[in-house]
């Protein structure tokens, strides 16, 4: 099991300890949604790592992914080969990647033999739910897809959804700019587990933080009902109550 799906499970919860008979927080909340970073170097990969991302992403060449896997300094780090093939996740496993992104049409099927990487599937551009489905079977660890932009419509927060429940992953938004935490809590609701910041933004820290402020998803018994409230019928008019002629 690869560093990034533990750090996706542990991305919302909040650690608390026992007091008596009294549950009481111990240290912050850890992000309700895991902040992956862009980096290029180990120098940015350090940078990104103080200012809390809990992933990232490198995009520099492929000889350097060793350096920014030691400036990580236990931070899973990712990279991404569209046409990854066996040879590409070996060498990404001996550099100590802990997770590959890549694109399902164009990698070769026995580079995902290598167990030990993690799998981040580039989302299908309008594909059917059976289509979807069909990516079940690769157990992945995240979906990759693109910005939802700003003023999310209630069927674009649908359509995530049914993306990360039919591809039974999370998925990881790419990122143009610093979401609000309405924006990021109406993501995390619609199965974002992951935001990707790109190398080029200069507000890591600000998302890190409104990661951190997202409030816990609502309870499921509060949020739906299991059965819809249907209007009450009118009795129908008692006939002896009506006088005879």
């Amino acid at each position: 099991m690869s560093k990034l799906r533990d750090r996706i499970r542990e991305a919302g919860q909040r650690r608390t300890r026992a007091f008596g008979f009294v549950r009481r927080e111990e240290g912050p909340a850890t992000p309700r949604v895991l902040v992956m970073a862009e980096v290029a170097d180990a120098t940015a990969a350090r940078a990104a790592v103080e200012a809390g991302a809990g992933a990232l992403l490198h995009v520099g060449p492929r000889s350097s992914v060793g350096d920014t896997v030691q400036g990580a300094s236990g931070t899973p780090v990712g990279m991404r080969i569209d046409g990854a093939t066996r040879e590409d996740t070996r060498a990404l496993l001996e550099a100590g990647v802990d997770f590959l992104v890549f694109d399902v049409a164009q990698t070769v099927a026995d580079a995902l033999l290598e167990r030990a990487l993690g799998r981040v599937a580039v989302a299908p551009a309008e594909a059917t739910d059976d289509e979807l489905r069909r990516y079940g079977a690769l157990d992945l660890d995240g979906v990759l897809v693109g910005d939802p932009g700003e003023g999310l419509s209630v069927l674009g927060q649908l359509e995530m959804r049914r993306v990360a429940e039919h591809m039974r992953a999370p998925l990881v938004v790419l990122i143009g700019s610093s979401p609000p935490v309405p924006g990021l809590e109406l993501w995390r609701n619609a199965g974002a587990g992951v935001v990707l910041v790109p190398a080029s933004s200069g507000a890591l820290a600000e998302i890190v933080q409104a990661a951190r402020d997202v409030p816990a998803p609502p309870d499921p018994t509060q949020d739906e009902r299991a059965t819809p409230l249907l209007p009450r019928s009118r009795p129908p008019a008692d006939d002896d109550d009506e006088d005879d002629d």
